[in-house]
C-alpha cells in the first residue's frame, strides 16, 4: 500500500481472534509482536560476554584482580610467619586478618592496581582513612617520600579504562607474583 493510495484498510476478524487491522500474517499488531518476539534468555548476556570477551565480563575480571592484588599487597608486607604491620599504626596481625588500603580510592582505575598506592592496613585504619587522610598521607611521606605523594595527588583525577585483555594479563601477572611470594612460607 503506497502513501497516496485511496484504498482504505478495513478491520476484520483475524486468525488471532481479534477484530482489527491485518498487521502481519493475518494477526493484529499486539499478537504479532508477542508471537514474533524472540524470547529473552537469562543466558543471553552470558553468551554475549562469551562472544565479546572469551567468557569473562569486565566486572568479574576487575573483581578477580582486586582479590589477587589485595593478596599480593598483604603477602608482600608479611614476614615468614605471615604477620605484617599496619602501614599507619604499626599494629601487627596475620595477613589474612589485614586489609589492602588504597590512598587514592579504588574508584580511580588508573591507580587502583599501583603498588605504592596500596599498603597493608588494619581494619580500623582502613575505615578511618575514609574520613581522615592525614595519617595515611604522613605514612606515605615517611615511607616513600614527597615524590610518590605528589604523583598520587597529581593522578588522582585521571581517567583510565581497562580492557578485558589488559585485565587478563594483569590477573596472570598477579597470580605469578602470589606464587613467588608464597615461597617464603615453605619451610
Amino acid at each position: 500500500m503506497s502513501f497516496n493510495s485511496t484504498i482504505i484498510p478495513r478491520k476484520k476478524q483475524l486468525s488471532c481472534g481479534h477484530y482489527d487491522f491485518n498487521f502481519s500474517r493475518n494477526r493484529c499488531k499486539s499478537c504479532s509482536q508477542k508471537q514474533d518476539a524472540k524470547p529473552i534468555s537469562k543466558f543471553s548476556k552470558k553468551r554475549e560476554s562469551e562472544l565479546l570477551g572469551g567468557g569473562e565480563s569486565l566486572q568479574n575480571l576487575i573483581n578477580d584482580c582486586d582479590r589477587l592484588f589485595s593478596l599480593v599487597v598483604r603477602l608482600r608486607e608479611s614476614d615468614k610467619e605471615g604477620y605484617c604491620s599496619c602501614f599507619v599504626c604499626t599494629t601487627r596481625d596475620h595477613y589474612k586478618n589485614m586489609q589492602n588500603s588504597h590512598y587514592v580510592k579504588r574508584g580511580n582505575m588508573g591507580l587502583r592496581f599501583v603498588q605504592f598506592n596500596c599498603h597493608c592496613s588494619c581494619a580500623a585504619c582502613n575505615e578511618n582513612h575514609n574520613y581522615n587522610e592525614e595519617p595515611y598521607r604522613l605514612a606515605i611521606l615517611k615511607e616513600h617520600g614527597k615524590g610518590v605523594l605528589e604523583y598520587l595527588e597529581e593522578n588522582r583525577n585521571t581517567i583510565h579504562k581497562w580492557t578485558i585483555g589488559d585485565l587478563k594479563d594483569l590477573r596472570t601477572e598477579l597470580q605469578a607474583k602470589i606464587n613467588t611470594l608464597m615461597i617464603k612460607f615453605i619451610k
